[in-house]
């Protein structure tokens, strides 16, 4: 078990795999729905280990990054990315988000890169990338992921979604 207590401490950094390994545990986990359910616990605890003792993989995140915010700082994210939850698709201003803050934008926009390591911008893109993602698997044309996820512009929607999953819309939903 300590391979795998291990495996899972690298997993907070986010973990990508590669090879031989990959295309096995893509393998296996497609059986994994046909085995009992208290042989399944064995055979995923097998699958973790064969995971852990893997030499194929990346780390996604360099370095650690762990967030610990005060009961304030909580609050006003909640209050952040709730409203990003709820407007992701209309236009967002900065300067909205930063009232709801209570913040001036220059403030708002350096608390946010200093809390969560990035622009607020790269957050309301990464969100809208996600809400994307779940349509193209749903089979929605780009277009209609485009601009259900709140972009206005096909072309930016493809560069950002480029940028965050390395591969353009329309050849995403083909690799799953």
């Amino acid at each position: 078990m300590k391979n795998i207590k291990k495996l899972l401490e690298r997993g907070l950094q986010g973990i990508k795999f590669e090879g031989v390994t990959k295309q096995t545990v893509s393998e296996e986990l497609l059986k994994i729905k046909e085995i009992p359910p208290f042989q399944r616990m064995v055979y995923l605890l097998n699958l973790l280990e064969f995971l852990a003792n893997s030499n194929e993989f990346e780390l996604l995140n360099k370095r650690e990054t762990r967030y610990d915010f005060g009961m304030r700082d909580q609050l006003r994210l909640r209050k952040i990315y709730q409203f990003v939850e709820e407007n992701f698709t209309t236009e967002i201003e900065v300067q909205q988000v930063a009232e709801l803050a209570n913040l001036t934008v220059p403030a708002f926009c350096n608390y946010f890169k200093k809390n969560l390591n990035q622009t607020f911008t790269d957050f309301v893109n990464e969100y809208r990338v996600n809400h994307a993602c779940k349509l193209l698997n749903e089979g929605r044309t780009v277009a209609d992921a485009c601009f259900e996820s709140g972009f206005n512009n096909v072309s930016y929607f493809g560069r950002v979604f480029k940028k965050l999953k390395q591969v353009q819309p329309s050849q995403f939903a083909l690799q799953k």
